[in-house]
């Protein structure tokens, strides 16, 4: 009868400690910090050791992060136009009632004057208008005109005193 020899691993002589090995490596089984050292009899590692310094230090921190505002707003113009001029800095703490924007008053100025020209112009064909039914009235008590053309007369005088009228004017 012939005898065969088993495997060896690392010195061992049995196949199924060969086998068993790896998984109790694995399950944290085998004693890894006495086969990283060398065994049970190695000398101790070397240390440095070496006396504290003492110096003052600034202590720093760093974190990422985002500021939020306390309270946000959406702003919305009454009117339409161009912004002239800007009464905060971003970031910057405003109140309520506060301006924070100038709108050019250049359209607005124009549009204010436009309006007052066509008050003056209709003002001045009312009175035109006026003047031209008192004539007819007088004209009509001699005889002269007839009630037709004194409502002809009439009618631009009513017609232009309503605009003048408004609250606008």
């Amino acid at each position: 009868m012939t005898l065969v020899a088993a495997p060896t691993f690392f010195g061992c002589g049995s196949l199924k400690a060969w086998l068993l090995a790896p998984i109790m490596l694995c399950c944290g089984l085998l004693p890894t910090a006495a086969l990283a050292q060398g065994g049970p009899n190695a000398p101790p590692p070397p240390v440095t050791v070496t006396k504290p310094v003492v110096k003052d230090i600034m202590e720093w921190d760093e974190f990422i992060g985002r500021f939020d505002a306390v309270d946000a707003v959406e702003i919305r113009a009454r009117v339409s136009g161009y912004i002239d001029r800007i009464h905060f800095k971003d970031g910057s703490m405003v109140k309520a009632g506060d301006p924070l924007f100038t709108i050019d008053q250049r359209p607005y100025r124009l549009a204010a004057e436009q309006s007052e020209t066509a008050v003056i112009s209709a003002q001045s064909r009312l009175e035109f208008a006026s003047n031209d039914l008192e004539r007819a009235e007088a004209l009509r008590k001699n005889g002269n005109i007839t009630e037709q053309l004194l409502d002809q007369r009439r009618s631009p005088r009513n017609t232009r005193a309503g605009p003048c009228r408004s609250p606008s004017s």
